[in-house]
């Protein structure tokens, strides 16, 4: 057990550390240029202080492994500023109800967290934060994001619009069978990212948009659930290029189903049933976007509006258009 240290643990040049079954109360530990560190069945019980973190990686450090650990009461719970090769695996990290904050940061404005597995893990944050992102994705390439549960509640402050999990400028991203949940503004806000793919993830009570692409370029969203947000499912930005929704269920959203604003670029909608949302279903505002395969119906408002979704003829009027998509009658 170390308790109560003022300064933490500071671990500086050192590698091949394995710190196993140890209790960090009230201090967190800092890793400076440390290479090889695993930390396996570890607590780390902050106390509710601003400003403080259970884990800082920075300084070019490598290969660092957090392995079925929990990470309870701090502000900003781990920041891995500057790492290559970090692996996250089984650990529990819960937000503070006090302070706030955000429960994982990768990368900063100056340096960049790269190679980094993340898998059966679950992210809480019970209270209301203003002005924090669950999970913020700031700056760096290769994630893999498997089979974790994201669980928070974040709010707006001043001119920011909070997400359960924000991608930055960071770059190949994976997400498999995830879920994102709780009452953030947006569960996914992917914003200036490139190559990022979610594949069978949920996604579900956002206030704004369950999913939003905000100058996204290549990013895929494909079998996913997307549903139950008091917004819209998905919005596509004017800004967003090349990206695809494919194959997705689109539901019982508050407002539209799925959004692509005017003048973006080249995206993909195939093959994803949009139903039961409070507004329009699928609502093609860009003259760029192939539209392929879509059922939507049972829409409150119009199933299909505006340009840009050709829809399946009538039987007995005129021939099927291939590729069409079925537009039901609210």
């Amino acid at each position: 057990i170390i308790q109560g240290a003022l300064q933490g643990v500071v671990i500086s040049g050192s590698s091949g550390l394995h710190i196993q079954n140890t209790f960090f109360n009230g201090s967190g530990v800092y890793l400076d240029k440390a290479q090889s560190i695993l930390f396996d069945a570890c607590g780390f019980e902050g106390n509710d202080i601003p400003s403080s973190s259970a884990l800082v990686i920075d300084n070019a450090s490598k290969h660092v492994t957090l392995n079925s650990s929990t990470f309870s009461n701090w502000q900003d719970t781990i920041v891995a500023s500057d790492v290559t090769g970090l692996i996250i695996d089984g650990c529990v990290l819960s937000g503070s109800a006090k302070a706030g904050g955000t429960l994982l940061t990768l990368g900063s404005t100056s340096s960049q967290a790269n190679s980094v597995k993340i898998s059966n893990t679950t992210f809480l944050q019970d209270s209301l934060t203003p002005g924090f992102d669950g999970l913020l994705f700031a700056n760096g390439s290769s994630c893999l994001l498997e089979n974790i549960i994201v669980d928070v509640a974040t709010g707006h402050s001043e001119n920011y619009n909070a997400a359960a999990i924000r991608l930055g400028a960071y770059n190949n991203i994976f997400a498999k069978d995830c879920m994102i949940k709780g009452p953030n503004e947006y569960g996914l806000y992917i914003e200036n990212s490139a190559y990022t793919s979610c594949i069978g993830c949920q996604f579900t009570s956002a206030s704004i948009a369950n999913v939003l692409l905000d100058s996204a370029t290549g990013c895929i969203i494909k079998s996913c659930k997307i549903s139950d947000a008091t917004g819209s499912g998905v919005l596509i930005k004017s800004n967003a290029s090349k990206c695809a929704i494919i194959n997705c269920e689109i539901s019982n959203n508050g407002q539209d189903g799925l959004v692509i604003e005017q003048n973006a670029q080249n995206n993909h909608i195939i093959k994803n049933d949009v139903f039961d949302n409070q507004n329009f279903g699928i609502a093609n505002n860009a003259s760029t976007t192939t539209t392929l395969f879509n059922i939507s119906c049972n829409n409150a408002a119009s199933d299909c509006p505006f340009s840009g979704i050709n829809p399946e003829q009538a039987p007995g009027v005129a021939s099927v258009v291939p590729g069409s998509n079925i537009c039901c009658v609210p």
